[in-house]
């Protein structure tokens, strides 16, 4: 608080639960309204010395106390405190609904990062990344500038149009405005605001979602060093992994050639039977012997029944 107040903002927070509050002591402003004096408390890890140096050892808070009711649960209390002191310019109320818009900040924040697709950078220097953030900020401005003019054409809020849909709108105008002139191009820029203001967010009150990703992750690891060098080590890899393959397969063959070969080896005499003197595995294997009826000299003929 003390660093916005020092560069000119206001701020309004809900009052942290490890900080004690009674609204029976300061300068009394209404009911459940007061302002109180904050003490610096001891410097933090993350300061360094010279800021907290800089800042005030003392400051005025206004602490508020609402009671927030929605049908179908149950009352909740919202402690705020806040640097707008004057309570004739904001009110409770005033406070406990700014409060309550705090949420439009993430919106907002979705926003720049999944409608406008930033929540990946494709910069590759400091220079390209800070030009991307900026064009992304400055279009974003731009989309709600736009989305500002429509609503006060018909009469709405702001916030009750659709970023998306406004966004998609102005992509497809855009294409129209960029070949036209003349009278269809002034038609178009008069019908583009109705057009935006038509996409209407519905109610969401009490709305709640589950903080969840639907889609799993992909197995695969994350690439910690350039393509190039990454695809290099996998040809590599694959190359060794070939060579690799061969000479355990000529193993293998090898081995079981040997397991083959050597009960032969074991039973029967070098030179023995067979067709060679016995240095191998096909030359030392014993003669093949037919069975009894199988040999060319021992079938029966045979004979043809219709020619008998």
């Amino acid at each position: 608080m003390a660093e916005r107040r020092r560069r000119g903002a206001d701020g309004a927070f809900r009052l942290h639960q490890s900080r004690h509050h009674d609204f029976s002591k300061g300068r009394r402003l209404g009911h459940d309204d007061h302002v109180v004096e904050w003490v610096r408390p001891a410097r933090p890890d993350w300061m360094d010395k010279e800021t907290y140096r800089d800042a005030p050892k003392t400051m005025e808070i206004r602490e508020t106390r609402s009671r927030v009711s929605r049908p179908g649960y149950r009352t909740r209390e919202v402690i705020v405190a806040t640097t707008l002191l004057d309570a004739e310019r904001y009110g409770k109320g005033d406070l406990a609904e700014l409060y309550g818009h705090r949420w439009r900040v993430e919106l907002d924040i979705r926003d720049v990062k999944q409608t406008l697709k930033m929540d990946v950078l494709r910069g590759k220097t400091p220079q390209t990344l800070r030009r991307e953030i900026w064009s992304h900020l400055l279009a974003y401005n731009l989309a709600r500038q736009v989305m500002a003019q429509a609503a006060r054409e018909k009469g709405l809020s702001p916030r009750g149009i659709s970023f998306a849909g406004a966004k998609q709108t102005m992509d497809a105008f855009g294409v129209a405005l960029s070949g036209g002139e003349g009278e269809p191009w002034r038609r178009l820029v008069k019908a583009m605001p109705s057009a935006i203001a038509g996409h209407r967010v519905g109610e969401r009150e009490g709305r709640r979602e589950p903080r969840q990703v639907k889609r799993r992750p992909k197995t695969f690891p994350m690439m910690t060093r350039p393509r190039g060098e990454a695809r290099a080590a996998a040809l590599a890899a694959a190359a060794e992994g070939k060579g690799g393959n061969r000479a355990r397969r000529r193993s293998r063959s090898s081995e079981r050639g040997a397991a083959l070969c050597a009960p032969v080896e074991s039973r029967v005499p070098k030179g023995a039977g067979g067709h060679g003197s016995g240095n191998g595995c096909k030359e030392s294997r014993p003669a093949r012997r037919s069975r009894p009826g199988t040999s060319p000299q021992h079938r029966t003929p045979k004979y043809n029944l219709l020619s008998a």
